[in-house]
């Protein structure tokens, strides 16, 4: 059975953006899509409407991609649970996942 990982909007964001100058976002886009081009197969990846729902705002071509790389994934099951966890998960700075130093 595969690992369970909720996909953050933070993550999407990383994976979609034009390369920065800023070295330390930069790094953070690099390790993003290390991540998801080697082992984002290797789990069941799962999105919550509020991801949707951030991830279709702002830049239309942005979000165009954002959606993109998500929308293959399944939704979590609405309710208050969700929204809760959700809610959790996005008071966590993805740096956190990747394995900040």
């Amino acid at each position: 059975m595969k690992p369970r990982i909720y996909i953050e909007t933070t993550a999407v964001s990383y994976l979609t953006a034009r390369p920065t100058r800023d070295l330390i976002a930069l790094a953070r886009q690099e390790m993003t899509r290390a991540w998801w081009n080697r082992r984002s197969a290797l789990s069941e990846c799962v999105i919550s409407q509020l991801v949707l729902d951030e991830a279709a705002a702002g830049d239309a071509f942005a979000a165009r991609q954002r959606l993109a790389a998500v929308l293959a994934y399944p939704l979590l099951a609405g309710g208050p649970a969700d929204h809760w966890f959700g809610g959790t998960i996005c008071a966590v700075r993805l740096h956190s996942f990747i394995g900040q130093r």
